[in-house]
């Protein structure tokens, strides 16, 4: 079985993400995929690990959707879930580093770019630490305690 097939069999009921444009219909199940325009049934998707049959295009998924990809159903455990990154230097381009990270948090409702954990994965222990783009493009943070 290959890594495709195994995502592609584990998450069949769950809908991992807006990836794909809605269609004039409107009625949801149904999208164009931003790279070649095919139309696509979004259940299609799903069994795709988010990824076009077409083109293969791969949609762009957020940290909970990976997690929920990767990791057996309730299983992952945040670490350190109050870490938030830090400004030691205190880095200012147009806007400071500082504000953009109060932007990013309030917009995300994360505090940090990076998600860090523990999961089963078929039963099986496993740590993981997912980047999630929408937080200033996936930074990661550290802070000086």
């Amino acid at each position: 079985m290959s890594l495709f097939d195994w995502f592609a069999a584990r998450r069949k009921d769950q809908f991992v993400g807006k990836v794909i444009q809605e269609t004039e219909e409107g009625d949801g199940l149904w999208g164009k995929c931003p790279e070649c325009g095919q139309v696509v049934y979004r259940k299609d998707l799903l069994t795709n690990a988010n990824v076009c049959s077409n083109c293969g295009h791969h949609n762009r998924v957020n940290s909970q959707e990976r997690i929920d990809l990767i990791a057996d159903p309730d299983s992952f455990e945040v670490i350190d879930k109050n870490l938030s990154p830090t400004d030691p230097l205190g880095f200012k381009d147009r806007r400071t580093y500082a504000d953009r990270l109060r932007e990013s948090q309030s917009s995300t409702g994360m505090k940090d770019g990076v998600v860090t954990g523990t999961c089963k994965v078929e039963n099986m222990p496993l740590a993981l630490a997912v980047m999630d783009f929408r937080f200033m493009g996936g930074v990661y943070g550290f802070s000086c305690r």
